[in-house]
């Protein structure tokens, strides 16, 4: 039997068993929120992330929100008439109304709502570029609720996207109203990024391209669902999830 001498490692130990048991018991079972399930919903919150997915075919901008809030119906007009002003407030005071204001807001049934993926309208999407990270924006789509494994073995999206910190996803979303203050620095290495993807999609043929942003910039949304096979298939999947690792820590989280 192994004995731990040196103090650091038995406290490595305790750690990494502390952390173990913390995510095996608060993550198993998250919320589905199924009562909101197909709901025409208005959601507000800060843009975390945006990336493309191909949703049904068709490659789709995908917003990523943080500190989200599904709004009241009675609240909706007044929130909008604030962000509609937000060009007159400095960005400090508009992240502390929206620590103060979030409970008053949110409907009762979506308190445990504090991120949501945006599959947004293409329709409303303008040279792929839709909303600034960082800023506070409001949404409109229908929500559709993350569903738990019924079968043992089966891939459970409810807890894994609790993990990623969603509980939610709207479809069809549009943005109905965007504040002016952002996220500078996040936003302009974004736009990098996605100029880095334009420069691989004129270099190579569609196939190889999504494989190339996979690697370089982290974009696997829009990654062949055959070639992501075959890479799990030969034990090399690791690649393509270690890799970009480096783009996306400067476009994410929102600090």
């Amino acid at each position: 039997m192994i004995r731990l001498r040196r103090p650091l490692c038995l406290a490595g130990a305790v750690y990494a068993a502390a952390l173990t048991a913390a995510m095996f018991f608060s993550v198993r079972g998250a919320p589905a929120y199924e009562i909101l399930d197909r709901e025409q919903v208005t959601v507000a919150g800060y843009v975390d992330r945006k990336e493309h997915r191909l949703s049904q075919g068709k490659e789709l901008q995908v917003i990523s929100l943080t500190e989200a809030v599904v709004i009241k119906e009675s609240q909706i007009t007044i929130l909008e008439q604030f962000l509609s002003d937000s060009e007159k407030i400095p960005r400090y005071r508009l992240h502390h109304f929206w620590k103060e204001n979030r409970e008053r807001l949110q409907k009762e049934d979506a308190a445990g709502i504090e991120g949501v993926l945006c599959y947004m309208d293409d329709t409303e999407a303008e040279d792929g570029e839709l909303l600034l990270t960082g800023s506070l924006v409001m949404i409109q789509g229908e929500y559709r609720s993350f569903a738990h494994a019924t079968n043992p073995g089966e891939f459970d999206a409810a807890d894994y996207y609790r993990i990623m910190g969603q509980q939610g996803k709207i479809m069809k979303s549009r943005c109905i109203r965007e504040s002016t203050a952002y996220h500078g620095f996040r936003e302009s290495m974004y736009r990098l990024k996605e100029y880095l993807a334009l420069l691989l999609d004129n270099c190579y043929d569609e196939q190889d391209a999504s494989v190339m942003k996979a690697m370089l910039l982290g974009e696997k949304g829009t990654l062949d669902a055959q070639i992501k096979e075959l890479y799990q298939q030969n034990g090399i999947i690791h690649i393509l999830a270690i890799s970009g690792v480096k783009m996306l820590s400067l476009v994410s989280p929102y600090p």
